[in-house]
């Protein structure tokens, strides 16, 4: 049974998140989104099934966020994960954004370039594309 879902801003795929924590991804790839490593240029993607994101094997999942070319999944240690295209911040092995370890994540949210976490401390971490303001620092005029 599905527990939890999420759709990417241009509706080209979509994280389903199953009653005992796995996550499963469903659409087209373009990007990493589905969190499959590939070592050579993607071919012209073609949308898939719903399959089991083998990354996450291991990992209990709790909810996800996508945008257009990316998926973000919170786990119920506390951790972040992300894949595609705003996966700078995450270590390129695991897809674990490193830098916020050491804190608990419970609400994930995905902007159009930018992402935004909430941790148990009720602390808000953003990064991304901070063009306009949207990751609530200052930016150049």
């Amino acid at each position: 049974n599905i527990t939890h879902f999420s759709v990417g801003h241009d509706g080209l795929h979509a994280l389903l998140v199953g009653e005992d924590g796995s996550v499963y991804f469903t659409g087209t790839s373009k990007r990493g989104e589905d969190a499959d490593h590939q070592s050579k240029p993607r071919r012209q993607p073609k949308p898939s099934k719903p399959k089991k994101m083998g990354r996450m094997e291991g990992h209990q999942v709790v909810t996800t966020a996508c945008n257009s070319g990316t998926s973000c999944i919170v786990t119920k240690k506390g951790e972040l994960f992300v894949f595609g295209k705003d996966s700078s911040h995450a270590d390129f092995t695991s897809g674990q954004v490193t830098d916020l370890n050491g804190q608990v994540i419970t609400q994930v949210a995905a902007g159009k370039a930018h992402i935004v976490a909430l941790s148990t401390n009720h602390e808000v971490f953003t990064f991304g594309m901070n063009n306009k303001g949207q990751c609530g620092r200052e930016f150049p005029p």
